[in-house]
């Protein structure tokens, strides 16, 4: 496999990845953006490959990144009571917990682990659950039904 990016200076830079068998590998460079990642070989294999890519720390703990798949979405924001989550980012706290409901698109779906954006408060919101509702009363017929939590400094 080869990765192809650039360096935290700018500077354009690869490194090809082997693997003798199932199994891991780590890049030994750092990567400031990963352009493609390229495979070659698995042609002929009996059973298909799967490939994940995943940005991690030098002690491997995997690192958030945000990567804008939809933007600007009309949702519907409703306050939800207190819940007990994990915090993920070390220095915050749980502030709010809400409900967001988005008319369903079959070209993209919202996941658990994804983050919302306000548009107009730039307040970020991790989803904790997603769940497809078919059939409403009335309010939005066929939508997205998330649950998601806003964290702020300790």
């Amino acid at each position: 496999m080869q990765l192809v990016g650039t360096a935290p200076g700018g500077a354009s830079q690869s490194e090809t990845l082997t693997f003798a068998a199932n199994g891991t590998q780590v890049s030994t460079k750092r990567f400031a953006t990963l352009t493609s990642v390229v495979t070659t070989g698995l042609a002929n294999e009996a059973v298909i490959p799967t490939v994940a890519v995943q940005a991690v720390s030098a002690d491997g703990t995997p690192q958030f990144m945000l990567v804008t798949v939809a933007e600007s979405k009309p949702a519907v924001l409703g306050w939800s009571g207190w819940i007990k989550v994990p915090v993920y980012n070390q220095g915050t706290k749980e502030e709010d917990a809400a409900i967001f409901l988005i008319d369903y698109e079959e070209t993209w779906a919202p996941s658990a682990q994804d983050f919302f954006i306000e548009d107009d408060t730039g307040d970020q919101w991790l989803v904790g659950g997603v769940r497809e509702i078919r059939v409403g009363f009335g309010f939005r017929p066929h939508h997205w039904h998330c649950r998601a939590d806003r964290y702020g400094p300790k």
